[in-house]
């Protein structure tokens, strides 16, 4: 190698790294889930190239700006001016749809499980993976599911077999336990008492850009951007109590 070729290596090397180190830090501050109404998109904490090559950037923004967002603008038009429905907290919401007027039920559902449901799948992808289970994490997928292999395969199992659109979902169930689960459209694990612990969008929007119908694909390379970091907080975060925290408890209280 002359030095001209050892001069671009090494300055394409470094551009590299200072890319991926400028990346994680973008990523270190903790975006907090959805707030209370009127409802906004969450901050990503990393930019919409951050998880190429796996995730493109196209459908990072299409994704965000376009999809997520439409799910905000609807669920705060149907909660403007209903001040009693809008105070509850986007879990509660989802928890106890009991608690939504009847007839306003299906579309805030919609809407607030389309929100929820982005907000968490953005934390669950990170720029700086380390691809593989903090030791938390691994200790408690070896104790359900084997190992860490085993739980791999039957999530993305899960997740190539949903059918239309909808989420694969690592959850906590109430005894404790994890369970790996599959959601239509836009519902979520809160509807049967489940914590979520980790997520994955298999809706056509989350990848048809790049790998058009070929989800088994896009499955495989979102492993390269899991937060393994943001599963053992959630994990953690659910073990205050022997029970789901009061957020995640059903109550049978309904309006009419």
């Amino acid at each position: 190698m002359n030095n001209r070729s050892y001069v671009t290596v090494l300055i394409s090397t470094v551009f590299v790294a200072f890319c991926w180190e400028t990346a994680c830090q973008e990523k270190s501050s903790k975006t907090p889930l959805a707030k209370g109404y009127p409802y906004e998109l969450p901050q990503l904490g990393y930019r919409y190239a951050s998880l190429e090559p796996y995730i493109d950037v196209k459908t990072m923004e299409t994704h965000y700006t376009k999809h997520h967002q439409k799910y905000v603008d609807e669920l705060n038009a149907v909660l403007k001016g209903k001040p009693r429905v809008a105070k509850i907290p986007l879990e509660k919401l989802l928890s106890d749809p009991l608690k939504i007027p009847r007839a306003l039920r299906t579309k805030i559902l919609n809407n607030a499980g389309g929100h929820y449901n982005h907000s968490f799948f953005w934390l669950c992808m990170t720029p700086c993976s380390s691809r593989k289970p903090t030791p938390v994490v691994e200790a408690l997928l070896t104790k359900h599911f084997s190992d860490f292999d085993s739980f791999k395969t039957a999530f993305s199992t899960a997740a190539k077999s949903v059918f239309g659109s909808g989420y694969a979902w690592l959850v906590l169930q109430k005894d404790g336990s994890c369970a790996i689960i599959t959601t239509a459209n836009q519902d979520t694990p809160f509807s049967r008492g489940m914590i979520p612990l980790l997520c994955l969008d298999v809706w056509e929007h989350a990848y048809y850009l790049k790998f058009h119908n070929r989800r088994p694909d896009y499955i495989d390379q979102w492993w390269n951007v899991v937060n393994w970091d943001h599963v053992e907080q959630c994990y953690t975060d659910a073990q205050g109590s022997q029970r789901p925290p009061k957020n995640f408890e059903r109550n049978s209280s309904a309006v009419a």
